[in-house]
């Protein structure tokens, strides 16, 4: 499906009027590949959010130490989640993830 077409699909789907000059489409067809590259870089950040989430497991393996170690180790242990306690806040794929749980718990 090229540019034009999505444009006006897009257009039918949101309820918007289809009977628009070819300047217009032109234009929308421009903002419909930004919009589309945005859409991209949010869900690209995202995954890289998700991919990078702070675990005793995941630093045990980056510093390729047993996570046994640390998990054997109360001080380490303790440093972690409170590194990863202090830190949450700057994650937003964190608070939705407290959100998410937060939520679930409530419907039980």
């Amino acid at each position: 499906m090229n540019v034009n077409e999505r444009v006006m699909e897009n257009l039918k789907a949101f309820g918007l009027d289809t009977d628009i000059k070819p300047i217009t489409i032109k234009h929308l067809a421009k903002v419909d590949e930004v919009l589309a590259l945005m859409v991209q870089a949010q869900t690209d950040a995202i995954q890289k959010i998700r991919n990078n989430k702070i675990s005793i497991n995941r630093v045990a393996k980056k510093i390729g130490i047993a996570c046994q170690t640390f998990c054997n180790n109360p001080i380490i242990t303790a440093y972690i989640e409170a590194y990863i306690a202090a830190n949450i806040s700057a994650s937003p794929y964190e608070t939705i993830e407290m959100l998410r749980e937060e939520i679930r718990r409530n419907d039980e």
